[in-house]
């Protein structure tokens, strides 16, 4: 196992999925795009420690 939690394609892809999510919503009210940045990228940070700190949990 390499150690990586997931592969690099996961972490591109939700980055531009939050990136779209963003950008769509800011069309639609000013401003809402960061708070969304802001939101989405703690939650995907949250889970991703998480996700590891269970895997080294199994794997210890």
């Amino acid at each position: 196992m390499s150690g990586a939690v997931l592969s690099t394609w996961a972490f591109v892809a939700v980055a531009g999925l939050i990136a779209a999510l963003a950008f769509a919503l800011a069309q639609v009210t000013a401003g809402a795009g960061m708070i969304l940045v802001a939101l989405g990228a703690t939650a995907w940070t949250a889970y991703v420690v998480r996700r590891g700190a269970m895997l080294r949990a199994r794997h210890d």
